[in-house]
């Protein structure tokens, strides 16, 4: 085993057979002068049994896996320096077909060459064959057109185009936008007409006043319908997003400002905002007092506006719909109209469900709002429909958010001020 190459290189069997020869050397050494029953003879032929049988063969098992690694990495190499040697004949043959491309490449650019080095030749030695008899000019003024005529026939072709856009595009619009279509399509009557303000409008601005004069005689409109200044109103619209909520708001300052103890009663459970137009808490609110959670007292709360109460939606979690129409939400509109002039409800929109027809059942009258540009004559025509299917006091619309491009905008504007200047 010492005279093999690979156990020169593997050091746990070059140290397992020194051992093993100290060890056979020690034994001879102990019998010249003990017997085998001797304890270090018996200790030194364990120790040469155990190398033998044991240690020696565990190392040559190893080694031979060893060697046979080295084997395996060697057949790999060996085949991949095969392949490479196999695929040197296609190369050579790839590399000639190269060559011969590159080389009829250089011929017929050289080719090229020498026919346009004799077409330059040729064009310098020959003249021309062709001799300018007479040589063409511009005509300053064309013939048989007539400016003014185009322009006049295009100018009325594109009025024409206007106004049959015009038509087609008012033929097809079927959202609403004055008045007289609130009064014509849908039959109510127009009890104000709000301008369309912006975020946080100028009070000096004409908008502001069109507005507050808006509301002003949106009160009286109400009023006058059956007489009853005071009592339970609802606000409602076709559709999320028409304005009912800021409606709903300014009539009840509206009446505050007049001198009437008003409750603004915010009736949309579900997506109710009036609190956020006074700054106050969500809850407690209608939810808590319908769910036996809050008292009375505790849902009213105080605005900035005199005389102007709020109850808010209240908290939404674990709210049925069903305590709309219940006894507790009876006494209170019963309370509220012994405590309070005017109680406005800002109800959910008609597309909502059926809680505005619920809500509807309590009050003694009903307000649409309409947004200008937005609500469809369609949809509000279905909504109506299915609040006279309930027989609900409707005493009229009002048409919200009206453009300044709007003919009746101006038309309201000299109105308010002309009052104004006559008063």
């Amino acid at each position: 085993m010492q005279m093999l190459p690979s156990s020169s290189t593997y050091p746990e069997l070059q140290s397992a057979v020194s051992q093993l020869q100290s060890a056979r050397l020690n034994r001879r050494t102990l019998l010249s002068t003990y017997t085998e029953e001797e304890p270090s003879v018996v200790a030194v032929t364990q120790q040469i049994q155990e190398l033998e049988r044991s240690i020696i063969p565990a190392a040559l098992s190893r080694l031979s896996i060893e060697i046979g690694n080295q084997i395996e990495d060697l057949n790999r190499q060996i085949a991949r320096q095969g392949d490479r040697l196999r695929e040197i004949p296609q190369r050579t043959i790839q590399t000639a077909r190269l060559q011969r491309e590159v080389g009829q490449a250089a011929s017929l650019h050289s080719s090229i060459l020498s026919r346009l080095k004799e077409a330059e030749l040729a064009e310098a030695t020959s003249g021309p064959g062709i001799t300018i008899l007479n040589p063409a000019f511009p005509n300053p003024a064309p013939r048989g057109e007539k400016p003014g005529a185009v322009i006049a026939l295009f100018g009325l072709l594109s009025l024409g185009l206007g106004v049959a856009g015009i038509i087609v595009f008012d033929r097809f619009d079927r959202r609403i936008h004055s008045p007289d279509q609130v009064t014509g399509s849908l039959g109510l009557p127009v009890l104000a007409v709000v301008p369309r303000l912006q975020a946080a409008p100028d009070p000096a601005s004409p908008a502001a006043a069109i507005a507050v004069e808006s509301f002003r005689g949106l009160r009286t409109q109400i009023a006058h319908v059956d007489g009853e200044v005071g009592g339970v109103m609802l606000v409602t619209s076709p559709a999320p997003r028409e304005g009912k909520s800021m409606v709903s708001a300014n009539l009840a300052i509206s009446y505050a400002t007049a001198g009437y103890k008003t409750l603004l009663l915010d009736g949309d459970t579900r997506r109710g905002r009036a609190q956020e137009m006074f700054n106050l808490d969500r809850s407690p609110g209608l939810t808590d007092y319908l769910m036996e959670r809050s008292q009375l007292e505790e849902v009213c709360q105080d605005t900035t506006v005199e005389n102007l109460t709020l109850i808010a939606r209240g908290a939404p979690g674990g709210f049925n719909a069903d305590l709309l129409e219940g006894s507790r939400m009876c006494g209170l509109l019963d309370q509220i109209r012994e405590e309070y002039d005017v109680v406005v409800v800002d109800g959910p929109p008609l597309a909502a469900g059926a809680d505005v027809l619920l809500l509807g059942s309590f009050v003694d009258k009903v307000v649409i709002v309409l947004r200008a540009g937005t609500t469809t004559e369609d949809l509000a025509k279905a909504k109506l429909e299915a609040l006279g299917n309930v027989d609900l006091p409707i005493v009229g619309a009002v048409l919200n958010a009206l453009p300044k491009s709007a003919p009746d905008y101006e038309y309201y504007v000299h109105y308010y001020y002309a009052d104004a200047e006559s008063a």
